[in-house]
């Protein structure tokens, strides 16, 4: 009986996982003159297009919409909410005025197709910038976007045209020298985030989930411009969410791509999965750093038949590398453990 009922709650977890799908298809709406706001998650935008505007496709939490070339989309919010917009063709400007946030995205005349741009309002607000000082970047708190520019100010000292960025923690003096990385899982990674956190997983990662894990694996992904979650706003550096949203998901591709771990059009991409967290705790092996040992290391007779030796945990590098491959290990028994199972249970049904 508990293996019946365990059956049917993974069904109905399959369905609850098909209703985000249902309801993106549902909401779709064609943008029109009479269409002058939406609202997700609880807030309102006032909506004006020009040009081609194909669709604007509205969820629970997050909205697309699909630009054809040379049409321009403007956003606004009387409570001055934040728009997280990821890095695409098309370029976003944010203004946050003292009684509203606007956000323009356009996409050039010149564009070779028209371009789909994921949104997710965050519920918090710009902060304007200040009159006795000058500005710009974001405009202090600045929204979630990932265009080209801000138009907050107009101020025109360009030593104080950025917002200040909260600084990473920074490697201290005493830490112990660590082997030399490879060229390839060294490229394009910052040698203090590498130092910091760590790119071990216990888990998956998928889009939806909030977890502090996502933190870490934004703060990863944005060491390297290849991979970077988001230009400024949440995601972006020194503003990493636990939120794993389109943003993520789009990082998480270039990572998997550049990597070859996995290409559009394979399961999993875009996901956080087993291989990818083995290739994120390869590329940043040299995060973890351990003091010397100061006795001899040994092995286990179970990790040496699987050809562990004590040489592969004795640098920061080689541990990594061992979990990594445990991980995968890991994976996979449990999913031998799932068949073994469902093939008992049809067993017992058939008794």
């Amino acid at each position: 009986m508990s293996i019946k009922i365990m059956r049917k709650i993974a069904y109905i977890a399959i369905l609850l996982a098909l209703v985000p799908g249902l309801a993106l298809a549902a909401n779709e709406v064609t943008l029109t003159a009479d269409v002058s706001e939406i609202t997700v998650n609880g807030m309102t935008f006032t909506v004006d297009a020009t040009k081609t505007v194909n669709s604007l496709v509205v969820d629970t939490t997050t909205f697309s919409v699909t630009l054809e070339p040379g049409a321009e989309l403007t956003l606004s919010n009387s409570s001055k909410k934040i728009l997280s917009i990821p890095v695409t063709d098309a370029t976003a400007t944010e203004t946050c005025g003292s009684d509203a946030s606007t956000y323009v995205i356009a996409l050039a005349s010149t564009a070779d197709a028209a371009e789909t741009v994921t949104i997710t309002p965050i519920d918090a607000t710009c902060t304007a910038p200040s009159t006795s000082s000058s500005g710009g970047g974001g405009g202090g708190g600045g929204g979630g976007f990932s265009g080209s520019s801000s138009s907050s100010s107009s101020s025109s000292s360009s030593s104080s045209a950025t917002p200040t960025t909260p600084a990473e923690p920074t490697v201290s003096p005493a830490t112990p020298a660590t082997a030399a990385t490879p060229a390839t899982a060294s490229q394009g990674l910052g040698t203090t985030m590498r130092a910091t956190v760590s790119p071990v997983f216990s888990g998956p990662l998928t889009f939806g989930k909030s977890h502090p894990d996502v933190l870490r694996l934004q703060k990863l992904l944005n060491s390297d411009p290849a991979t970077q979650v988001a230009l400024s706003g949440a995601g972006s550096p020194g503003n990493e969410t636990s939120y794993y949203g389109p943003a993520t998901t789009k990082a998480v591709e270039k990572f998997q791509l550049k990597y070859n771990v996995a290409t559009k059009g394979d399961i999993g991409f875009g996901n956080f999965g087993p291989k990818t967290r083995a290739k994120m705790a390869e590329v940043f092996s040299g995060t973890v750093s351990m003091p010397a040992q100061s006795m001899a290391l040994t092995v286990s007779p179970a990790l040496a038949n699987m050809g562990i030796t004590a040489e592969a945990l004795s640098t920061p590098e080689g541990k990594a590398q061992v979990v990594a491959q445990l991980q995968v290990l890991l994976e996979q028994l449990l999913e031998e453990l799932v068949m073994m199972l469902s093939a008992q249970a049809t067993e017992m049904t058939a008794n």
